[in-house]
């Protein structure tokens, strides 16, 4: 055989080493990835029966999912971080267990009807708050408004305590999700 055909089979042997060694890391960090899911499956056994899928699909999983796909999501920080939480998890999941049934059984002995909240804005506090959510200041809005900025805050808290929130800009935002503005 010529130097040549020497020559195209390593390049050919290197090609197939390299796609070879690109399947086999791509199987390993395929089976790592899994490995936090599994410790997690793990530590969901540690429940008590009737807590194991809610706690683990609607808590637990979607937590993992949050931590995994952080900031810095290279396949060793993965890695190390889902291990981590899974392990954790892992350790105190027969706590975890106890108190959920605690609490779960304190709702369960406990029934307490909650009145529905009818929140009814009149059209002043609606025009302030599309005032508010043009992001003008307090004074500037006082003034379009014709009213004091004393005044003018003083209706915002009303606003906020009315609707339940802390901020007028919470108050803006429900006006908004309600269509008002």
């Amino acid at each position: 055989m010529s130097a040549f055909t020497w020559t195209c089979l390593a390049f050919m042997g290197g090609l197939l080493l390299v796609a070879l060694g690109d399947l086999v890391s791509e199987e390993i960090r395929n089976r790592l990835d899994g490995l936090p899911f599994a410790i997690l499956l793990a530590a969901s056994r540690r429940l008590p029966p009737e807590l194991r899928m809610p706690t683990y699909e609607e808590e637990w999983l979607p937590e993992l999912h949050f931590v995994l796909r952080g900031d810095q999501a290279l396949p060793i920080t993965r890695l190390i971080k889902g291990t981590r939480f899974a392990f954790g998890l892992l350790l105190a999941a027969r706590a975890i267990g106890h108190d959920l049934q605690d609490v779960r059984g304190a709702e369960r002995d406990v029934i307490v009807p909650t009145p529905l909240k009818v929140t009814v804005l009149a059209s002043e506090d609606i025009e302030l708050l599309a005032e508010i959510s043009r992001g003008v200041t307090a004074d500037v809005a006082a003034q379009r408004l014709r009213v004091t900025p004393k005044v003018l805050r003083r209706r915002l808290r009303r606003i906020c305590d009315e609707l339940d929130v802390n901020t007028p800009i919470e108050a803006v935002v429900w006006a908004a999700r309600k269509d008002l503005l």
